[in-house]
């Protein structure tokens, strides 16, 4: 692990269903501090590996509102808020299994 690199734990609501999958990844700051890279999916319950491909997030504001968007395409999602979330967290210091 280096500075800036850690884990982070979230749950994923699954589409149109009241189920969630339990996921940890780890994350990176990027060396200008402007966003994170998010990587090695696993499923928290089983550490198996989850097939989602490494991706980039940061945080904006837009109003009085902030919001974890995707760098590429500059929308949120159930996931980026999710990662954003648990980022957050991890930062508080309320999820420290780095």
């Amino acid at each position: 692990m280096t500075p800036g690199d850690f884990t982070i734990r979230f749950s994923l609501p699954l589409d149109d269903s009241a189920l969630s999958a339990n996921i940890s990844a780890r994350a990176e700051i990027s060396p200008c501090r402007s966003f994170y890279l998010v990587h090695s999916f696993r499923n928290s319950n089983t550490n198996n590996p989850v097939h989602l491909e490494s991706l980039s997030v940061k945080k904006i504001t837009r109003g009085n509102k902030s919001y974890w968007i995707h760098t590429d395409s500059e929308l949120p999602s159930a996931l980026s808020m999710a990662i954003g979330s648990s980022i957050e967290a991890v930062m508080a210091g309320n999820n420290m299994d780095a």
